[in-house]
């Protein structure tokens, strides 16, 4: 026997259907590093970084450098250099060791202030939680509102950065 009014029926229907719509979004899940994984690490002489290879480089061109010479850190063989524009910005660059050519790591128009990224992986995390809650153990500053910019997911497809949805 159904004690339910046709519109209250209808409002447990609907409240069911919403509940059941969120479902998913409670699952979600931040991308891993172990989640994009690279076959092998780049250990040979690196190449000569190549500053026309990307607009601007050369006005980086040591930083560029320095990073080559620290060797691969990032997708087992490139070489990823992360400085200062600012505070508190950070800007990335990345350097290929097997060809030289130069990738800037996108720069998304909120302010950036932790990249996050490993030689074994080709997962780049910006604004990273994790890394930012470690550096600054009382939270974020007031000034920017008492919350830490968005985490952006990027995979590296060998050509470009691709930003990935969370799970």
């Amino acid at each position: 026997m159904n004690t339910l009014s046709p519109k209250h029926r209808r409002v447990a229907i609907a409240t069911v259907a919403i509940l059941l719509a969120f479902i998913p979004c409670l699952a979600q899940k931040n991308p891993k590093f172990s989640d994009y994984p690279v076959r092998q690490k780049f250990t040979g002489k690196p190449a000569r970084v190549d500053l026309a290879s990307a607009k601007g480089a050369k006005y980086y061109r040591t930083r560029l450098r320095e990073a080559a010479r620290e060797g691969a850190n990032f997708a087992g063989h490139y070489a990823i250099g992360v400085w200062g524009c600012g505070s508190p910005c950070l800007m990335a660059g990345m350097v290929d060791l097997k060809s030289g050519k130069v990738t800037w790591v996108p720069s998304p128009e909120m302010m950036v202030f932790d990249v996050a990224f490993n030689v074994n992986s080709k997962l780049l995390i910006i604004n990273s939680h994790d890394v930012l809650n470690k550096k600054s153990p009382n939270g974020p500053p007031n000034w920017i509102g008492g919350v830490w910019p968005p985490e952006i997911y990027l995979r590296w497809n060998g050509r470009s950065f691709v930003e990935i949805k969370k799970k």
